[in-house]
């Protein structure tokens, strides 16, 4: 259960960086309830509770489904997940692909929101069933329990620092004035990006990444535009209020292809 203290946080947080993003609606369901078996089909992970479905056309090779994954996650640059069975599951991330006999289970499912490397519409004309297993997962989607709200990472990625870097990055910046120690400004975006420790009295002590606006690399792999304005399931510096700050991976559903 999250606490009231968390949520409210969060909430401010998502009102600065995706004001345009709703989280109303993402619900929290049984964690480990399967997915429905509309094999073969792509998960993409958004945030540590929220999966993105989308159904693949049968009558592929497992070599054309696995380019149409590759595709999409390269683009995408999120966890994703090719299910060709109930247990044959190959999943990519940016650690490596690894092929395993179980699936991705549990969370708050949605679908038709993450435009997938190939339209509904091709897929239709190929593949006869396409359109029925998109009627089943609508149904397991509507029958998803309510209830709470999603959240992304309220740590942030952080994690304790070494003896080391808690020595170094507690110095103050030799280049910037009022800038966490280990930031530099990037020469390209301006924006700051490295490793330091958080400046937030909450997140005191905890190392934290961040990127600037040259490492978002999550691209829509529809159009090939960018999903969102910063770096999903990432952290940014704010020159404003001088915090750092989270950006779930779910903002990239406000999208829309140009």
């Amino acid at each position: 259960m999250v606490s009231e203290k968390n949520f409210n946080r969060f909430q401010n947080i998502l009102k600065e960086i995706a004001p345009d993003v709703s989280i109303t609606n993402l619900g929290i369901i049984e964690r480990l309830k399967e997915h429905p078996n509309i094999f073969p089909y792509l998960v993409t992970r958004l945030s540590p509770c929220l999966y993105h479905i989308t159904i693949l056309p049968r009558l592929l090779l497992d070599e054309d489904q696995f380019y149409l994954a590759y595709n999409q996650f390269t683009l995408n640059k999120l966890d994703t997940c090719l299910v060709l069975g109930d247990n044959d599951a190959i999943y990519l991330s940016e650690e490596g692909n690894n092929r395993m006999d179980s699936r991705p289970s549990g969370g708050k499912v949605i679908f038709g929101q993450l435009k997938p490397y190939i339209n509904n519409i091709e897929s239709e004309k190929i593949d006869s069933t396409f359109k029925s297993r998109c009627d089943d997962l609508l149904e397991y989607c509507k029958g998803q329990k309510e209830e709470g709200v999603m959240l992304g990472d309220l740590e942030k990625g952080g994690r304790n620092p070494t003896k080391e870097e808690l020595e170094e990055l507690s110095n103050p910046n030799p280049f910037y004035d009022n800038i966490p120690n280990g930031l530099i400004r990037c020469g390209k975006c301006l924006q700051y990006r490295g490793i330091c420790l958080d400046p937030n009295e909450n997140f005191k002590g905890k190392v934290m990444t961040v990127s600037c606006n040259c490492d978002n690399k999550n691209y829509c792999a529809y159009c090939n535009n960018l999903l969102y304005k910063f770096k999903l399931s990432a952290n940014y510096y704010s020159e404003n209020d001088g915090n750092i700050w989270h950006v779930p991976g779910f903002c990239g559903l406000s999208h829309k292809c140009s």
